[in-house]
């Protein structure tokens, strides 16, 4: 649950369409969002929820879980399925509380939209480094305009604004570690030259401008990780054992080889990290500022007992994300707008727009997709 790719939400259905009330509902009516997992089986046919107790390791005499698993019977399809658990969202879930049409900090010019372009990211190559570049940028947004036409605001998903380790020209890689894309996070700045008057330009033409940071993830190989000590605020796993000791980082990476750690977000330390970076993002002009993984990848049981939540289960990977988003809307002003990657419905009321790339995992089940 809150991988895009595997559940934004807390429900699974079972129906066959051409059967009166042959649905089955399971869902985790829960309102803090906390972590938990469904699974579902063809041989035989199961349904099921599963969730990390809080304090998970530690002695527990009785565990009852803070939600109730609903199950219920019902007549239709997966749209039907979906109205019975948006009944209860209206009703109970903390992040539905104002409807998008009704919240006060979503900019006008959002309902006006009716295109996004994202600047680069695969178009020729992962690690062109011209793809960012403000002046290529500039021409092509300006030819996808002119080209259809568009007369209504347009957004502009923008990947290495950045320098990201190289010069200001994106010649040379001027530190100890590879450069670019999916490269030294949380260190963006300073900007590539041009990359304010390339804004300018974009905003005349009725483009609004939101730049790429990374909002889960920090590369180890920056001054910051050492200097920051971040390794203490990172999540934390732990082995499957009572009262375990040793915990071990979470650890990624991608095609740029650079080597990640998954934050912890609950900490004010990261929390303070991305509010500060989107300040100073928006600072530079932009409209917005779109904050990968947020709603794309799922949560990570965080062990680390020093950062004031409960171990392992429980919602604080939520409650810290939304606090984060919390503070990012005051940083950037009533006019500014947040993005994240695909979806994942309890960070909906700090979420302006979401950007789904996958829809879903796999094909749904008795499709011939």
């Amino acid at each position: 649950y809150m991988g895009s790719s595997s559940g934004s939400f807390q429900f699974l259905s079972l129906f066959d369409s051409k059967t009166p009330f042959s649905g089955v509902y399971i869902a985790a009516h829960d309102p803090s969002a906390s972590a938990k997992s469904f699974t579902f089986s063809q041989s035989p046919v199961g349904l099921g929820v599963g969730a990390l107790v809080p304090n998970a390791g530690q002695s527990v005499a009785v565990f009852t879980a803070a939600f109730p698993v609903v199950i219920q019977i019902f007549d239709g399809d997966w749209w039907d399925a979906s109205q019975l658990y948006r009944d209860w969202v209206l009703e109970h879930a903390i992040w539905a509380t104002t409807p998008l049409q009704n919240r006060s900090d979503v900019p006008a010019w959002v309902t006006d939209m009716t295109v996004w372009v994202n600047s680069h990211w695969q178009q020729n190559d992962i690690f062109n480094t011209s793809g960012g570049d403000p002046q290529v940028v500039t021409q092509r947004v300006s030819d996808v305009v002119s080209l259809f036409g568009l007369n209504t605001e347009v957004g502009l998903h923008w990947y290495e604004w950045d320098t990201l380790g190289y010069d200001s020209n994106y010649t040379n890689c001027t530190t100890e570690i590879t450069c670019g894309f999916d490269t030294h996070y949380p260190e963006y700045f300073p900007a590539r030259d041009g990359f304010q008057d390339a804004v300018r330009a974009l905003q005349q033409k009725n483009v609004r401008v939101a730049p790429y940071i990374n909002g889960r993830i920090f590369d180890v190989g920056t001054q910051s990780w050492d200097h920051d000590h971040a390794q203490d605020f990172a999540a934390k796993s732990s082995p499957m054992q009572m009262n375990a000791s040793q915990l071990s980082l979470y650890e990624e990476s991608y095609g740029s080889e650079a080597e990640f750690v998954v934050m912890c977000p609950h900490t004010t330390y990261w929390q303070n990290t991305i509010s500060s970076t989107i300040h100073d993002v928006m600072a530079l002009g932009v409209d917005g500022v779109y904050i990968d993984q947020i709603a794309s990848a799922g949560s990570r049981p965080c062990f680390d007992g020093s950062h004031g939540h409960d171990i392992g289960g429980g919602d604080h990977w939520v409650s810290g994300y939304r606090e984060m988003l919390s503070q990012a809307r005051k940083s950037m002003g009533s006019n500014g707008i947040i993005l994240t990657e695909s979806n994942a419905e309890p960070f909906m009321d700090g979420i302006t727009i979401y950007l789904t790339l996958t829809a879903f995992g796999q094909p749904f089940v008795g499709s011939t997709s």
